[in-house]
């Protein structure tokens, strides 16, 4: 908390050195953020300024104007030098002495001889002295308050204050002297303390919607979160069951590739063990025919002659297919089917993303409708960087319903299309069955994202009662 402190409130926001006098006193950016005086003159570049902390950009013309010297750090410094300090502090005039006292006036601490002198000195004898183990007692800021003294006059005290629209500053009595406009310092300070009061009153409720603006941030975060987990899961859900579409298909195609090569094969293979048995027939009857030939005893040739010719005539006039009874003439039918898939898929499954950001947004719809009249309106919905739902951000209409809420609570949902000649306007038709407050509701995936009231009258209302409601 301690170091939180120092760097909030005792260290440059830029080289984190301990603000001092001369160069490294403390400048106020209007951010409300600390400069030292060295990194303000050499952040500031042709007259512009960028804070290094929110890294707000300012236009700086008069430095003294535009980023006072801070005074208040410095008062601070001593205080918090007390209060945090584990062992003695030193003298500020003859160190390494120990300081047992500090003076209000000048800022200083002193050893028991310097405190001496200091009291006897005449311009420092009237000086205010204080222990320093009362000052680790105390809680009042006051006690470490430094006077400041005129830059013209270096031997006077700011006691006035010059209210001269030119001037609005603290000055001392010989500048007080040849101005007419001019009130006591504390005075002033009072006055504008109030004001700085009733000034922050309003931050209060900034803070709270601030907080609540926050809180809803963070709940739209951990929404995301929830959706975008959500969403892959179904994308790998759907392409899980697309891998097992595809891969079912492919097994199916080779299980019929299969059994067609297969028929091929066996009706093949049978065509051609029927050949080569045929073919062994002819063989076998062509030797035992040689052998007949070479016989030369014409009695028993002639015995088996009849034989012979018949077996011979019936190998060679039998009827035999001269052609394979298939062909290798099959294959996948699959032309273009990656591209075409590619294409499908890339069409029938995509990502949309759409936020309503209601001040962008508006629905064209009268303060009051009449009861059982039907009544087509406008809605056109931006995000916060004005983009258009469907064009820009790939919403489709199918996701989205507009609901016509009644007084009892009751919901009807409306009929929308787009806008004719429009790509990012819908027309809706809407027909309050009763009187009352009604509410219109704009749901992408059945959540809310906008909204807006109206009132159903009976009778027959005119048409200036009609107006455009930017939400």
């Amino acid at each position: 908390m301690e170091d939180e402190f120092s760097k909030m409130f005792l260290k440059c926001h830029k080289c984190n050195d301990e603000f001092k006098d001369e160069n490294k006193h403390a400048r106020l950016l209007p951010c409300l953020h600390s400069l030292c005086f060295d990194c303000l003159n050499k952040t500031k570049i042709n007259d512009q300024l960028q804070c290094p902390t929110c890294e707000a950009k300012y236009f700086v013309n008069d430095v003294d104007r535009d980023c006072p010297r801070d005074n208040i750090r410095r008062d601070l410094v001593d205080f918090v030098k007390v209060k945090q300090a584990t062992t003695t502090i030193q003298c500020s005039i003859c160190p390494p002495s120990y300081a047992s006292y500090r003076c209000k006036q000048c800022a200083q601490f002193l050893c028991s001889e310097c405190k001496t002198r200091h009291s006897r000195v005449s311009a420092t004898k009237s000086h205010t002295l204080i222990e320093i183990t009362k000052l680790r007692q105390t809680l009042d800021l006051n006690d470490f308050c430094q006077q400041v003294n005129c830059n013209d006059h270096p031997e006077n005290q700011l006691v006035m204050y010059c209210t001269n629209d030119t001037c609005q500053k603290p000055v001392c009595v010989s500048c007080a002297a040849c101005i007419n406009a001019n009130e006591s310092l504390d005075s002033v300070a009072t006055a504008k303390r109030e004001l700085i009061k009733k000034e922050k009153l309003p931050l209060k409720d900034v803070s709270t919607q601030l907080q609540q603006v926050i809180k809803d941030v963070k709940s739209e975060q951990e929404k995301v979160t929830h959706l975008k987990e959500t969403n892959e899961k179904i994308i790998t859900k759907t392409f899980d069951e697309l891998e097992q579409i595809i891969s079912t298909r492919r097994d199916d195609l080779k299980k019929t590739i299969n059994d067609n090569a297969s028929l091929k094969l066996n009706n093949l293979e049978a065509q051609g063990k029927q050949l080569s048995d045929r073919k062994l027939r002819i063989e076998e009857s062509s030797k035992f025919t040689n052998q007949v030939l070479a016989h030369t005893n014409s009695q028993t040739f002639l015995q088996v002659f009849q034989t012979i010719h018949n077996r011979l005539k019936t190998l060679t006039e039998s009827f035999f297919d001269k052609e394979p009874h298939e062909m290798a003439t099959f294959g996948f039918h699959g032309k273009e089917i990656i591209s075409e898939i590619k294409t499908d898929v890339k069409d029938m499954a995509n990502m949309w993303s759409f936020s309503a950001f209601p001040p962008n947004s508006k629905i064209d719809v009268g303060e009051e409708l009449e009861k059982n009249k039907s009544e087509t309106f406008s809605v056109k919905l931006r995000d916060f960087e004005n983009n258009m739902p469907f064009q820009e951000n790939g919403l489709d209409i199918t996701y989205m319903t507009i609901v016509l809420k009644d007084p009892s609570g009751k919901e009807i949902e409306c009929d929308r299309k787009l806008k004719a000649g429009s790509t990012d306007e819908l027309d809706v038709t809407v027909k309050p069955t009763m009187t009352g407050r009604h509410t219109l509701e704009v749901k992408v995936l059945g959540r809310v994202v906008d909204s807006k009231d109206f009132e159903s009258k009976p009778g027959n209302l005119s048409n200036s009662s009609k107006t455009v409601f930017t939400l």
